[in-house]
């Protein structure tokens, strides 16, 4: 057992009790307002380039190429794509993500090199 006045306890042990109820609220908190440091999802990839690997410039037939919705297409041209929904799209339309994006690999290079 985990014990009182953690997030853990509370999350995983299902403790109600006052000091697990505030480590986790706490935790939530500091969550939501970004203290607990970057968010590990701040990388984005750029949308265009799928567009330039389907020949197209429609949103709907980019969502009919790749098996999403238009309105997943319409967000992530403002959003951008996390790694999983690029590595998702690209395979969609039967290629590799550095073959869409030819930096995919250097944010582990550099992560290696650190």
């Amino acid at each position: 057992m985990r014990e009182h006045g953690t997030r853990q306890r509370y999350a995983y042990d299902a403790c109600r009790c006052e000091p697990c109820r505030r480590a986790y609220s706490t935790y939530k908190r500091d969550k939501r307002l970004g203290r607990l440091g970057p968010s590990t999802h701040s990388l984005r990839w750029p949308l265009q380039p799928l567009f330039d690997a389907t020949d197209t410039t429609e949103y709907l037939q980019l969502a009919l190429l790749t098996g999403f919705p238009a309105r997943t297409i319409h967000r992530w041209a403002h959003a951008g794509l996390r790694d999983i929904q690029a590595d998702r799209a690209a395979v969609a339309i039967g290629k590799h993500p550095s073959n869409i994006w030819p930096n995919w690999f250097e944010p582990l290079i550099q992560e290696q090199a650190a």
